[in-house]
């Protein structure tokens, strides 16, 4: 169950991504460029750390997208995962608003 949830939360950061570059965005291309380059920084940031300076790792690694979802893969519901994909969805579509409103 624990992976579903994981998974349903994943969707909704990919979606809330993709809404936000739309919103960006008048043109559908450059729309679906920016959503899918904000989404692989994402999901991939943990993928580069051996390249970044000490320092910085841990907050890197905090902001990852699969430094959290490998809990949901092991069965563990850490409420540190899911207010962090809350948090992304809530932003990302805030962010969303406040641009379509100043848009109008």
């Amino acid at each position: 169950m624990s992976g579903y949830l994981g998974a349903v939360l994943l969707t909704a950061v990919y979606g809330a991504v993709g809404v936000f570059a739309s919103s960006v965005s008048s043109n559908e291309t450059v729309a679906l460029v920016l959503g899918l380059v904000i989404s692989l920084f994402l999901a991939l940031l943990n993928q580069f750390l051996i390249l970044i300076p000490s320092e910085l790792v841990g907050l890197l690694e905090f902001l990852s997208i699969g430094y959290h979802f490998d809990g949901f893969t092991r069965g563990i519901v850490d409420s540190r995962s899911v207010v962090y994909y809350l948090t992304l969805v809530a932003g990302f579509l805030a962010i969303s608003r406040y641009q379509l409103d100043r848009q109008r």
